[in-house]
This record gives C-alpha cells, structure tokens and sequence, in this order.
C-alpha cells in the first residue's frame, strides 16, 4: 500500500452507462477466452498458447482492477476471471524434456522424468507473473484501495468511499477458489516437473499468498458441492 496523488485520468465514479458497456464488454471477452481455451487445440485458435491465454487474461485483471473501488463491480469480476485463470491454466501443456535419473537400490535402474525446457520455463514465468498481479490486486480491493497501474500496486486515498465493497460472503468465495485452485495448479506443476525445481516450488507457494494473508485464516470455507458430472472437458 502507497499513498499518492490522484491520476487524474482515472475516474473516481462511472456512470450507469459506462458500467453497462464495460459488463458487457467482459462478459464477452471472458466468454471468448473460454471458448478459446476449450478449441486450444484448432489450427486457427486465437488462445493455442498458454502465453496467449495469459496476455490476454492479464489485461482483463488490469481493466477490472482499474474500476474505482467503490464500485462493487471491480470485486465481483475480478472473482469471475480469478476463477477462470486458476481453470483454464492447467488445460495448457507446458514444454518439457525427458532427463535420466538413478534410482536409489542396488540396482540402480535408470528412470526418466520431465523436466521444464527453457521455453516451458518461459511461459511457466509469465504464469506466475500473472498470479503476481492477481495477489497484489485482489490486496488493493481487499483495503478498498484505488488501483496504480504504473506502481503495481494499490493506493490509498483518504477521501475515498469508506464502504466496504468485499463482503464476509466474498472472503468466502475467494478463499476456496485459491485453495482449490493452488491444488490444481500443483497437480500441473507436477505433471511437468516443475516439482524437482525449488525455484519453481518456492514460486507456486508465494501464489496469491499475501491476499490469503489478507483474508484471515478465520474465514470458513464453504460446503463442498456435488460433483457434476456434465462439466467440462478441456482434455
């Protein structure tokens, strides 16, 4: 948190209008990105590339976490698209190699495990680059602090709407889409070998840490749903 003087190009109030146009606007960006996802694997998909996905996903979290605080849109979208980058990550293939290791015995049998090639290190950077921008967001809209673009981080103005735009019932709702969704992103990490770098384990364990640490561990977790068995399959 900083304070500072107010960017004069960022307006501190939208109209009924504007909120309208920009739902609307994110409404079907988020849309495509999904459908992107799901046809990932099509010749012509704007969304093959895992660094595709995440360009994209990272200017829709900058446009949302530009809306004035006071505006409980800002808090609701940016919960939909948290949700869906912690989804639709892992759908992506990481590129990796096969390297060599003995096992531990007396016969010493060779075993071959992936391991993350330097552009798989790449994109898996521009990954974590993302979640850094989500944990330092989603701490702005937690303190109802205006959002600095340039800084990357919130702002704190002391003549700003002294509501409170996140609710007990977000807190909830944010808590168990980072839990469940570091699962998954482990699990991925996993798969591509991502496990026998510490580099990469230290990283996955700072993911969206310092807005767990905002929360509070107080915050109970919600029931957990039936499974269904008609979701998606981005395999």
């Amino acid at each position: 948190m900083a304070s500072s003087s107010k960017d004069s190009s960022v307006p501190t109030k939208l109209s009924s209008a504007q909120l309208h146009r920009l739902s609307e606007y994110l409404e079907a960006k988020c849309l495509e990105l999904t459908r992107g996802v799901r046809k990932r694997l099509e010749p012509e998909s704007a969304y093959s590339t895992l660094p595709a996905y995440v360009a994209a996903s990272s200017s829709l979290v900058s446009m949302v976490l530009l809306v004035p605080p006071s505006e409980g849109i800002r808090t609701s979208w940016l919960l939909r698209i948290t949700g869906d980058i912690f989804e639709n990550v892992p759908a992506y293939q990481l590129d990796t190699l096969l390297d060599t290791v003995l096992e531990a015995g007396d016969d010493e049998e060779k075993e071959q495990i992936p391991i993350l090639s330097e552009q798989g290190l790449e994109d898996l950077d521009q990954v974590f680059q993302l979640f850094e921008k989500l944990d330092a967001g989603w701490c702005a809209v937690i303190k109802n602090e205006r959002w600095d673009a340039k800084e990357g981080h919130g702002i704190f103005e002391s003549e700003a709407d002294k509501s409170d735009p996140f609710s007990t019932t977000d807190r909830i709702r944010l808590r168990s889409l980072i839990i469940s969704g570091k699962h998954e992103l482990d699990d991925w990490l996993a798969e591509h070998g991502g496990g026998a770098s510490f580099d990469i384990y230290q990283r996955s364990i700072r993911v969206m840490q310092h807005t767990m640490e905002e929360i509070g561990g107080d915050v109970p977790l919600p029931a957990a749903e039936p499974e269904d068995d008609d979701s998606d399959d981005y395999s």
